[in-house]
């Protein structure tokens, strides 16, 4: 496609060079334009989660422990408090409690990145509840049917810097995949990449809850975001040397 490109220094006075198309003509002077904001990079630098940070049923729980729901969203968990998770180090009467935080079973990464403000600031143990919602609530007995999450690439992408994933691309993976969950290691997760493939309810068990997650829009719509983003990146940093230049004549 061809975007128009005058050169560096005329599109970074451009009036439309916040535009994506003015950034993709950034981006096509440098090379390596991703900047490793690729796929196969992103999955080869996962770093493993602490289990130390997290505890997986209520058993491990302590009986004075205080929950509190992280989420976004507008519904009510019985017998928790509602708090974002980034205002929590503020409240001080939080300060020496037994603190585990409820999140919605994916987007564990926000919820790690406070962990120790929370606990630096109000001096007590905070924990998260590995499973989210859902889970919480079934194994407190409450009448909830267990689902296979969506999950965004932008959030696949945040996720994927701590656990392992591993896709789901065929009626084969899928069946596989059920028979050993039992046998996986707690933080390996699974995204199914085909919208054809689904998981019939009575075979949803907690833990498939917990690790298997459909990937919206497939491995195409990841790849777009990841190719875009890499521009975007790209296109930032031939700015800025640009700028470099500017100031050094």
């Amino acid at each position: 496609m061809a975007l128009g490109c005058y050169g560096i220094s005329a599109l970074a006075n451009s009036p439309s060079s916040d535009d994506f198309s003015s950034l993709q003509c950034y981006a096509s002077n440098e090379k390596n334009y991703t900047y490793n904001y690729d796929l196969e990079t992103l999955l080869k630098k996962t770093q493993l989660r602490q289990k130390e940070h997290y505890v997986f049923s209520l058993e491990e729980i302590p009986k004075n422990a205080l929950i509190i729901d992280v989420t976004s969203s507008d519904d009510f968990v019985a017998g928790t408090l509602k708090l974002p998770v980034h205002s929590l180090k503020l409240k001080k009467y939080l300060r020496n409690q037994n603190i585990i935080l409820l999140g919605n079973g994916k987007n564990y990464a926000s919820i790690e990145k406070e962990l120790n403000s929370i606990r630096a600031f109000l001096s007590s143990s905070v924990k998260i509840f590995y499973g989210g919602v859902n889970l919480w609530r079934f194994q407190r007995g409450e009448p909830v049917r267990l689902t296979i999450n969506e999950i965004l690439p932008a959030e696949f992408v945040t996720e994927s810097k701590s656990g392992k994933w591993i896709y789901i691309e065929n009626k084969k993976d899928l069946e596989f995949t059920l028979n050993m969950l039992k046998h996986i290691d707690t933080f390996d997760r699974f995204a199914i990449i085909d919208d054809e493939l689904f998981i019939p309810s009575h075979k949803i068990s907690p833990k498939a809850s917990s690790a298997i997650f459909r990937l919206k829009g497939g491995k195409k719509t990841l790849k777009d975001y990841m190719a875009e983003q890499g521009i975007i990146i790209a296109a930032k940093k031939q700015k800025e040397l640009h700028d470099q230049c500017s100031q050094t004549l």
